[in-house]
């Protein structure tokens, strides 16, 4: 909606400014407004800031902003930061919490590598029901 201020062109400070501003913030916030701000960021198609977000929203102890932040990596297809991002979802596939694991196979699926449909094969053997249903709707 904003953008169409802009005549539907961000200006590139504009989305630097903002990205920066929105980092800072994301360690200070609730889940709900860290999941906001992450939103925001890949909004403004700011790769290396969406990253670096996930990396601290992976680390906490909130559940939704997990599974946000696994979503917003899995954003990153098609951008600078591809092989990053599909490198962090293929660690991330072997995670502990099967709502991780979840968001991966939705995730990886936008991803073309031979190493994404491997992960995506591997999830498809998951020993939890959910993940082998995500893994394969692909297929569907």
């Amino acid at each position: 909606m904003w953008l169409e201020n802009w005549g539907g062109k961000k200006p590139q400070i504009l989305s630097h400014s903002a990205a920066n501003y929105e980092v800072r913030q994301y360690a200070q916030c609730a889940g709900g407004s860290q999941r906001s701000i992450l939103a925001a960021l890949v909004e403004l198609e700011c790769p290396e800031e969406v990253l670096e977000v996930c990396s601290v929203g992976l680390t906490g102890h909130d559940a939704a902003v997990q599974e946000a932040s696994v979503d917003a990596i899995g954003a990153l297809v098609n951008t600078r930061q591809e092989n990053t991002a599909l490198s962090q979802l293929i660690a991330l596939k072997n995670s502990g919490a099967e709502y991780i694991r979840v968001r991966v196979a939705y995730a990886l699926k936008h991803f073309d590598q031979p190493e994404a449909k491997e992960a995506l094969i591997e999830l498809r053997q998951d020993t939890d029901h959910w993940v082998i249903g995500a893994a394969m709707e692909t297929l569907l």
